[in-house]
């Protein structure tokens, strides 16, 4: 799983303003009215990735792992990590290479959660 999937997976593109909640998990889109909820989520207990579903949060067998980050997916014999992870400590979405994490020009920022690209002059909400 690559930095765009994750982001097609929390349903995040690049027309709009998203942020996730940082209570709730919820990924909100900004609308004309503030910020709404859209159906999907990342559960704060378990970090799975969740879509609201006819009876509730359902997982859609993927989660970012609390402590390290690194997106996980489920398979026949358990949870494996992706090359993808949300650098805990500052949100900036990564990718793994040769040379160990390489920095996207993307992060869901920590206290806030919004979602955000890099600018000339840093970190920006995206437009």
């Amino acid at each position: 799983m690559d930095a765009d999937e994750l982001m097609r997976k929390l349903g995040i593109n690049n027309d709009d303003k998203y942020r996730i909640d940082p209570e709730t998990g919820i990924v909100q889109k900004k609308s004309l009215f503030g910020w709404k909820d859209t159906n999907t989520r990342i559960d704060p207990e378990s970090g799975e990735i969740q879509k609201s579903g006819l009876f509730g949060w359902k997982d859609i067998d993927i989660r970012i792992n609390r402590d390290t980050g690194i997106v996980q997916k489920n398979g026949m014999l358990g949870y494996h990590d992706t090359d993808t992870r949300v650098n805990p400590e500052n949100g900036v979405i990564q990718e793994h290479g040769m040379l160990g994490w390489k920095n996207k020009d993307e992060r869901i920022d920590p206290e806030s959660g919004k979602h955000q690209v890099k600018g000339f002059f840093g970190w920006k909400d995206e437009e």
